[in-house]
């Protein structure tokens, strides 16, 4: 039959042809999303696999068969699902684009679109056959041949399975309520079996920096690598014509009258007592400057007509929140939340996300994010599949190879 004599050409015509049909329907569809969840992804999973045995235990020596276990469909449709995977790497994944063309083709939700879905059985579909080529009979050099591709249909297959049960959710924890409730992206409310209550949020700041600005466009005078400095106490800086000196700096303090004073109350802001000579004219100026915070107003002084230096907002360097996490059993637990430092609990990884900036370290809410991820062990199976593969040709050498 001509179908025999197909290769790369036609593989790829069938993959990048299956491609298009997915984006074809998403867009004329209007932004199907499928989603399997527990337990009927697992339903779908266990009838896929037993459609597959038996198409190979009775259909094996049969032409399409054959072909669909070839390098040439293999190669084919790994490029195209390589470039997918691309797609989702270079493109958000949020939901963002609301009503234009990458919203309607579904670019920026793609595990949950047509061409996702359609792309991945396909997938899923040739490198089982191509696994079960190699299974029957099973021989010893094939052996790292099979844990390779098998670790790698593994991943697809619970990335395909695991999105309906993959959740991002958002929390907003605050001091005076116990909160149950998370959102997702699109704002719709999940009753959660955790709670969260927020004990203490906090951020530990770098040194502010001092700036000479340009009174009228608002921007850095100058070069700003000569014109930006982080302030430490006692120092001198030369910025273009301006000789600074840094008499006092606090990093938390208040407007009392004249003069700011350290002291840690709420909405204390950094400051630092200036003093400035101009190199030119040999004018000296003298006076205090602030970041400011949500009490406080910033302060800058006045170094000419022209220029104002500035005090610009602390930079971040750690930010956590200590809070409670309640179960609906009643178990009650302290833990600090940083970001990129979950805490785990019930199958759910909780993030610190943000806060209420305007109040900087006194916020009263702390954003958390919760993940939780069933799946994920399947993944870490056939990652370690992968490598027992790479391992397993490495030790057998050349006597795989050939």
């Amino acid at each position: 039959m001509k179908y025999l004599k197909w290769k790369y050409k036609e593989g790829f015509i069938i993959s990048f042809g299956l491609l298009l049909l997915g984006f074809a329907m998403e867009f004329f569809l209007g932004n199907h999303k499928i989603k399997l969840s527990w337990p009927v992804n697992i339903y779908c999973a266990l009838g896929f696999i037993s459609l597959m045995g038996i198409i190979n235990y009775y259909y094996r020596g049969h032409q399409i068969v054959k072909w669909l276990s070839s390098k040439y469909a293999s190669v084919s449709i790994i490029s195209t699902f390589s470039l997918l995977v691309l797609l989702i790497g270079f493109i958000p994944q949020s939901g963002s684009f609301a009503n234009n063309a990458i919203s309607r083709l579904g670019l920026n939700s793609l595990t949950s679109s047509w061409p996702f879905s359609i792309i991945i059985l396909y997938f899923l579909s040739v490198l089982g056959f191509v696994i079960l080529k190699k299974l029957t009979p099973l021989k010893r050099k094939n052996i790292g041949f099979l844990l390779n591709h098998t670790g790698l249909w593994v991943i697809a297959f619970a990335a395909g399975l695991g999105n309906g049960d993959f959740k991002r959710l958002v929390m907003e924890a605050n001091l005076d309520n116990t909160v149950w409730h998370a959102f997702d992206r699109n704002n719709k409310t999940y009753e959660m079996p955790l709670a969260i209550r927020l004990i203490k949020f906090d951020i530990e700041s770098y040194n502010p920096k001092i700036a000479v600005i340009d009174k009228v466009t608002g921007k850095i005078s100058g070069k700003r690598n000569k014109n930006v400095s982080t302030i430490e106490k006692t120092k001198q800086i030369i910025m273009g014509e301006f000789n600074i000196t840094i008499n006092k700096f606090y990093k938390e303090s208040y407007w009392f009258g004249s003069l700011f004073k350290p002291v840690e109350y709420t909405g204390a802001a950094p400051s630092a007592l200036i003093s400035v000579v101009n190199i030119n004219s040999g004018d000296t100026i003298q006076g205090w400057i602030t970041s400011g915070s949500y009490k406080l107003r910033a302060q800058s002084l006045q170094l000419d007509e022209n220029n104002l230096l500035v005090m610009l907002s602390p930079e971040p360097r750690r930010f956590s929140s200590e809070v409670q996490v309640i179960t609906k059993s009643g178990s009650r637990k302290r833990a600090i939340i940083e970001v990129n430092k979950p805490y785990k609990i019930m199958g759910w990884n909780l993030y610190q996300l943000g806060y209420n900036q305007k109040m900087g370290k006194w916020s009263e809410i702390s954003i958390i994010e919760l993940v939780r991820d069933p799946w994920l062990p399947v993944v870490y199976v056939g990652i370690f599949m992968l490598i027992a593969g790479a391992i397993f040709m490495f030790w057998q050498g050349k006597r795989i190879l050939d």
